[in-house]
Order: C-alpha cells, then sequence, then structure tokens
C-alpha cells in the first residue's frame, strides 16, 4: 500500500466508492494525468483531495432552484461525465494558472534578492565615503 499516495490504477473504483457515477475509462484516464503528469503511477493523496473537494464544492449546474423549467426534464441537467471533463478542464486551467503565479513569484523574489545586493553595495560605499569624510576632518583639525 502507498502512503501518501494513489496508485493510478486505483482512481476508478475510487472515484465510484466516493459516489462519482461510473466514469469511461478515457476520463478516467484524463483525471489520472490531470493528478500525475510525470506518469509515475502515483497520485498524492492531498492532489486528488483538493481536486475532488474542489470538485465537489463547485456549484452544480442545472441543480434544484436553478431553472425556471422545473419537473422532471433531465435533458437540460449535464451528464455525469460532461460535468467531469468540465472539472477537469477547471483544474488544468487553475493548475496552470497557480505554475504561471509561481514562476511570477521565484522571478519577482529574484528581483527583489538582486535590489537588496545593490543597496547593500551602496550602503558599503556611502560608509567607505563617510570614513574617508571623516578621516579627511580629522586631518584638518
Amino acid at each position: 500500500q502507498h502512503r501518501g499516495y494513489i496508485a493510478s490504477g486505483q482512481l476508478r473504483g475510487l472515484l465510484e466508492k466516493l459516489g462519482s457515477a461510473p466514469q469511461p475509462l478515457d476520463q478516467v484516464r484524463s483525471i489520472a494525468l490531470l493528478l500525475d503528469p510525470d506518469y509515475s503511477d502515483k497520485i498524492k493523496k492531498q492532489d486528488f483531495l483538493r481536486f475532488w473537494i474542489t470538485r465537489e464544492m463547485a456549484p452544480k449546474k442545472g441543480g434544484a432552484g436553478s431553472g425556471a423549467k422545473g419537473g422532471s426534464d433531465s435533458s437540460s441537467a449535464p451528464s455525469p461525465s460532461s460535468s467531469l471533463v468540465a472539472d477537469l478542464a477547471e483544474a488544468a486551467r487553475a493548475r496552470k494558472e497557480a505554475q504561471e503565479n509561481a514562476k511570477l513569484l521565484a522571478n519577482r523574489v529574484a528581483m527583489l534578492r538582486e535590489e537588496k545586493m545593490k543597496t547593500i553595495r551602496c550602503i558599503a560605499d556611502a560608509n567607505k565615503q563617510a570614513e574617508k569624510i571623516t578621516a579627511w576632518k580629522r586631518k584638518q583639525e
């Protein structure tokens, strides 16, 4: 048993145990790829939980009270598989956005470190100048 990981092959059964409608194998593979992009056959449990919670907490399209039709017309409600595809697309978009934000933050941190080094050099130069001026004043006295 994997500690902290879910084997990619166990994903379909896990989704069904959690109450998801049975998913076509290609969609399960898409989820696995999203959660395990390096094909390690290990999905971090925290990544799966984040995916599952985001998916479950997302507003349901065509849910109770959201349509004017009401009644038993089920053709307007999205199928579980189309909902899952939308969830996957949203998760992929969120992951890409997070990666882009991480790159931006890394660049910002690098720029701030460079600025810090420039400031330290300026302070060192100012201290040298101050020492020269102080030494010159002592000579004048």
